[in-house]
């Protein structure tokens, strides 16, 4: 049994999902709310790698991303000098596991579809929230959720 029993995430971003689906899977009851009624990133790309990796695979979504992303086992990190000569290339070190990419270029929306579609399988809820002020009472309990442009705060008694 969790420490936690309830979590209320604020955001869906690309961490915000990712947090929710790893404390889904501990046994807490997560809800993810949102301001912005839609999510959508125009054309920016991400390159993910070692700990970022791990911290996917064990939400099971590293497969499901190297499928819309890049990755080449040959290649390798290389650091280059303003001539364009290598100034360094370290051993490739895979510290994700054996048939995960140890590297993986990937759009950042292709990260958030894939982790929102991630976020229903593991029956967290989630939804998009306009700016307000929701109140709930159920016996002793309330809720109460503060909604604005840059944050929320939710009290729970």
């Amino acid at each position: 049994m969790p420490a936690v029993g309830r979590v209320l995430v604020v955001g869906a971003g690309i961490v915000d999902p990712t947090l929710a689906c790893a404390l889904s899977r501990r046994g807490v009851d997560v809800e993810i709310v949102e301001l912005k009624p839609e999510f959508r990133i125009p054309g920016a790309g991400m390159i993910l790698q070692g700990t970022a990796l791990r911290a996917l695979r064990d939400i099971d979504v590293v497969q499901d991303l190297a499928a819309l992303g890049w990755f080449d086992p040959s290649c390798t990190i290389r650091f280059l000098d303003t001539l364009g000569e290598v100034v360094l290339a370290p051993p490739e070190r895979n510290i994700v596991g054996e048939g995960y990419p140890a590297t993986l270029a990937v759009r950042r929306q292709a990260v958030h579809e894939v982790l929102s579609a991630h976020v229903t399988k593991v029956t967290c809820q989630s939804g998009w929230a306009p700016r307000s002020t929701v109140s709930t009472t159920a016996g002793t309990a309330s809720t109460q959720s503060f909604l604005t442009e840059a944050a929320a705060v939710t009290t729970w008694s």
